[in-house]
């Protein structure tokens, strides 16, 4: 295939395509390419129109031509530019950066944007949008004017120039924001902020701000180093600066920062009719320009209290003398919280009758723990009881919650009077049972309070007993059935640990297996056949239970002559879909003289070992008819 390019009805350019694979290949494929032509465009052109079209010849020489395109030919523009930032008369700080952008545009393509500050080419950009970040000289002393203009070159090198931007470059006189966000506010005294915090506690003073510049010293004062540690001292002339307490500066252009220290607060001095102790801290930030800003607050420092018990509450509301209890006990400190402690008092003994003490894996202000008893540890009798529970919590300096007597928590322990519930789930109650059949007895018992025992009694005498633990327990032992008898009358007797009894009656009707019931539905009683004609035999075969195999079958003397067998599947499968078994057999040879009699019939066994057999009673004619016989010429019989 060829394709040429048209230029004005004149023949510019061809091109050739040629798949030498696919040169004989079936015309079912359609066959693809692409190709670019390229059309130089002189200076003689402009003014006038250009007329394209292709024309394409296939091998068999047949001919496609495109549709016309019809293109003017014009001179190429000069591009077009503005600076769209800064605005014209914007003030800027000497030593922040001055982001310059320019909108530029072109009839065919921006080469690239020059940027140029106070004359100088300061930095170019080659791809949308058009930008540049100018870095100012820091340290000015006095205001300065910088000119701003963008140039705009296309692709034939063409340019244009932005119109001026001037914008002024002064120094920094915008302070630092600075505040003290740790320990927090919970206040004011006297006009000043208030942070309240544990005598003797370590508390984190943080400092956060920001700037346009940068902030690059701090100054804190009212806190001292002692050693390896700080220590809150209000006074100001103790001054953590430079490494001791350099600002963080975090990213970003908000040009923020932040510090911190870890600060242990002193005693409390415990004067009379003061709350707390007043100590003032004072924070100063100061930019690289010089501009700074203080945060002041006052740390009171108030006594350590003591920790309370929030609540108590227990899983249930009542129990019984053998139960569990759980305790759910929340508390709460102004520090930590490192421990509880409960003891355990009956019908109001003076007395505890158990302790009960545990220090917590993780100390918190405000911690929520759980405590369990077992009641049958304090060895109460079946009768009602209360039992208080006097809990204490312990701080993390040894402050305890019992200065006016511990929290107090009651419970009530009732006496059980309700005996177990116990059931055979297996064999279902009132099931007909086989004699001298050995059988799973499954059987199941639950009580409010622990179980103690079971016991399975048939005519006053047991047949399974078993002690018991728990409130819930089940299992199966094996009996074999009497080998007579019309009933079975289980009685199964049940207590608990408080001697409550529960005794229930559980009956059967017991029956003796059967043997399989043989029906033969065909041939009928009776039937005459002649010796070697083919009959089918058919039957139906049930059981009071299960019958596990037949047999079809045509005997002399012991001997068997034919028959087939079926299994316990097949004659399930056969009772399930309402047919009959049935086997194809031919009528023997008929007796005679002292020969032994012929038995046809079925016999089927269950699966109790029970056999049962049905015999067919038929009388076998002699055949009489003689075999018809042919002749033929020829090397071989004609076929049948």
């Amino acid at each position: 295939m060829s394709v040429a390019l048209y230029q004005n009805g004149e023949a510019v350019d061809l091109f050739r395509y040629e798949d030498a694979d696919q040169r004989f290949a079936g015309s079912f494929g359609v066959q693809k390419t692409g190709h670019t032509f390229a059309v130089p465009i002189v200076e003689e052109m402009l003014g006038t129109s250009l007329r394209l079209h292709l024309e394409a010849v296939d091998f068999h020489g047949l001919v496609s031509k495109s549709e016309e395109l019809v293109l003017p030919v014009k001179a190429d523009q000069p591009p077009n530019i503005a600076i769209s930032n800064p605005v014209d008369g914007a003030h800027f700080v000497a030593g922040l950066p001055i982001e310059i952008r320019a909108d530029a545009t072109d009839d065919i393509r921006i080469q690239r944007v020059d940027f140029y500050v106070s004359d100088r080419l300061a930095g170019s950009d080659t791809r949308h949008p058009y930008g540049f970040q100018y870095e100012t000289t820091a340290g000015l002393a006095q205001e300065q004017s910088l000119k701003i203009f963008a140039v705009a070159i296309d692709s034939r090198s063409q340019q244009a120039r932005s119109a001026d931007v001037f914008v002024t470059l002064g120094k920094d006189e915008q302070p630092p924001v600075v505040n003290i966000v740790s320990p927090e506010i919970s206040g004011t005294e006297g006009g000043d902020p208030l942070a309240e915090v544990i005598e003797e506690s370590e508390i984190v003073v943080k400092i956060a701000g920001y700037d346009n510049v940068a902030v690059d010293r701090l100054e804190l004062r009212g806190i001292e180093q002692q050693g390896s540690q700080y220590v809150l001292t209000g006074n100001p002339e103790h001054v953590l600066a430079g490494d001791a307490f350099a600002p963080q500066q975090i990213p970003g252009a908000l040009h923020a920062f932040s510090a911190l220290k870890l600060v242990r607060a002193p005693l409390f001095s415990g004067a009379a009719g003061i709350e707390h102790d007043r100590y003032p801290v004072e924070i100063t930030a100061t930019d690289r320009t010089g501009n700074s800003s203080t945060a002041a607050m006052v740390i009171a420092v108030g006594p350590d209290l003591a920790p309370t018990i929030v609540q108590v509450g227990s899983d249930l509301e009542r129990y019984f003398a053998k139960d569990p209890v759980t305790l759910d006990i929340q508390a709460r400190d102004d520090l930590a919280v490192t421990s509880l402690e409960v003891d355990y008092y009956v019908d109001g003994a003076a007395a505890a009758v158990l302790s009960d003490s545990r220090l917590l894996d993780i100390p918190a202000a405000n911690v929520q723990t759980k405590f369990t008893l077992d009641l049958a540890t304090l060895g109460l009798t079946n009768e009602p009881h209360t039992v208080r529970a006097a809990i204490v919590a312990v701080d993390n300096r040894g402050r305890r919650s019992d200065a006016a007597g511990p929290f107090n928590f009651e419970f009530q322990v009732a006496a059980d009077t309700t005996a177990p519930l116990a059931g055979i789930s297996r064999p279902i109650q009132g099931a007909s049972l086989y004699h001298d059949e050995a059988v799973a007895v499954h059987w199941k018992a639950v009580d409010e309070s622990p179980l103690n025992t079971i016991e399975f009694l048939v005519n006053g005498s047991p047949i399974y007993s078993r002690n018991l633990s728990g409130r819930s327990q089940d299992g199966q032992f094996s009996y074999t059935l009497p080998a007579s008898g019309e009933e079975l009358l289980i009685n199964l007797v049940t207590t608990d640990v408080f001697g409550n009894r529960a005794s229930t009656n559980w009956r059967y009707a017991l029956v003796s297996d059967e043997p399989p019931v043989i029906a033969i539905r065909n041939p009928a009683q009776g039937s005459r056949l002649i010796e070697g004609e083919p009959f089918t035999l058919t039957a139906s075969i049930t059981d009071n239970r299960k019958v596990n195999s037949a047999v079809f079958f045509i005997e002399q003397a012991g001997q068997r002559l034919s028959a087939k067998s079926f299994s316990a599947s097949a004659i399930a499968a056969a009772q399930a879909d309402g047919r009959y078994l049935s086997a194809g057999l031919r009528v023997p040879h008929r007796p005679e003289g002292q020969e032994a009699p012929i038995k046809i019939g079925v016999r089927a066994t269950d699966d109790a070992g029970l056999s049962a057999e049905k015999l067919l009673d038929m009388e076998i004619l002699d055949d009489l008819e003689a075999p018809p016989a042919s002749a033929w010429i020829g090397r071989t019989a004609p076929s049948a």
